[in-house]
C-alpha cells in the first residue's frame, strides 16, 4: 500500500472516527431531550389526573348533596301534605261546630 492510499484510508477513518462520535453525542443529546420530554408528559398527566380526582370528587360530592336534597323535599312534602290534611279535618270539624252552634242560638 503506497502512502497515499495509507492516508487516505487514514483520513478516511478519521472522518469515520468523527462522524461516529458526532452521530454518538447527537443519539445522547436525543435521548436526554426525549427523557426530559417523557418526564414533562408524566407531570403534565399527574395534573390531568389530580384535576380528574378532583372534578369527580366534587361530582360525587354534589350528587350526595342533590341526593339529601332530594330527600329532604320529599320528607317535607310528605309533612306538609300531613299537615293540610289535618288542618282540612280542624276546618270541617269547626265549620260543623259553628253551624251546631248556630243552630242552638238560632
Amino acid at each position: 500500500m503506497d502512502a497515499e492510499t495509507r492516508t487516505a484510508f487514514a483520513v478516511l477513518a478519521k472522518l469515520v472516527d468523527d462522524t461516529s462520535q458526532s452521530l454518538q453525542a447527537e443519539m445522547a443529546e436525543m435521548r436526554a431531550e426525549t427523557q426530559s420530554m417523557r418526564n414533562e408528559m408524566e407531570r403534565g398527566f399527574e395534573r390531568v389526573e389530580a384535576a380528574t380526582r378532583r372534578n369527580t370528587s366534587t361530582l360525587v360530592g354534589g350528587a350526595a348533596a342533590i341526593a339529601a336534597q332530594s330527600r329532604w323535599a320529599q320528607q317535607r312534602d310528605r309533612l306538609d301534605t300531613k299537615r293540610d290534611r289535618d288542618l282540612r279535618e280542624i276546618r270541617a270539624r269547626l265549620q260543623k261546630v259553628e253551624r251546631a252552634l248556630k243552630r242552638r242560638a238560632g
